[in-house]
C-alpha cells in the first residue's frame, strides 16, 4: 500500500504541489492505497490552506477512509484541528456520519479530549437540531422558526466571522445572498 503524489502533497501541506498535480490531471477525490483522499490527509495533519484548496477544487467533504469509515471531519476532530474542522463545516461536512465503530466526529473529539473541536461540534449540533431556548421577553415574541434562525445565525456569525443574516426560516450568506440553511 502506498500514497499517491497528491495524498503525499496534501499530507505535507504543499499547496503549490497540490495545485500542480490537480492541473496535471490528478483526481481531487482519488484514494491512496490506504483508502484516504488528499482532503483526509490534509485534515489529519492540520493543513488549513491545503484543505481550503482541495475544497475549492471540489474535494468530497464527506468521503470516508475505506477501512475505518473516518471522514476528514473525524480526522480533524481526532487531532484537535479546530480551524480545519470549522473549514470543513463551512463546506457542508456532515456531523452525523458515523465510523465503523459507530462514532461521530463529536464522539472522536470527546474520546480524545479535544475540547475546542468538541465545543464547536456540540454547539453546531445544538443550534441545528434543537430549537433555540430564547426567552420571549428577550426576543420580543416571534415564532419558533424566527427564534431558531436568529439563534443559529448568531452562532454561525461567531464561528464564521459575521458572514450570515437570518430571516424567519432561512439563514443567508452575506457574501452572495445565497440561502445556506432552510430550517424545519
Amino acid at each position: 500500500m502506498s500514497q499517491t503524489p497528491l495524498t503525499k502533497a496534501a499530507r505535507d501541506g504543499k499547496t503549490a504541489e497540490i495545485r500542480r498535480l490537480l492541473q496535471q490531471g490528478s483526481g481531487v477525490n482519488e484514494k491512496d492505497g490506504y483508502g484516504c483522499t488528499a482532503l483526509i490527509r490534509a485534515a489529519v495533519n492540520g493543513h488549513l490552506e491545503a484543505v481550503r484548496l482541495l475544497l475549492e477544487k471540489g474535494a468530497g467533504v464527506d468521503l470516508k477512509v475505506e477501512n475505518d469509515g473516518f471522514t476528514a471531519l473525524h480526522c480533524a476532530a481526532y487531532h484537535g484541528h479546530v480551524e480545519v474542522a470549522k473549514e470543513l463545516l463551512r463546506a457542508g461536512a456532515s456531523t452525523d456520519i458515523r465510523d465503523k465503530w459507530n462514532r461521530t466526529a463529536l464522539d472522536k473529539a470527546n474520546q480524545y479530549n479535544k475540547s475546542e473541536v468538541a465545543s464547536v461540534l456540540r454547539n453546531l449540533q445544538a443550534h441545528v437540531v434543537a430549537p433555540a431556548k430564547v426567552r420571549e421577553e428577550e426576543r420580543g415574541g416571534g415564532t419558533t422558526g424566527e427564534r431558531r434562525s436568529t439563534s443559529l445565525c448568531a452562532f454561525l456569525n461567531i464561528c464564521f466571522k459575521n458572514m450570515f443574516y437570518a430571516s424567519k426560516d432561512h439563514i443567508y450568506c452575506k457574501k452572495n445572498n445565497s440561502c445556506g440553511f432552510l430550517l424545519p
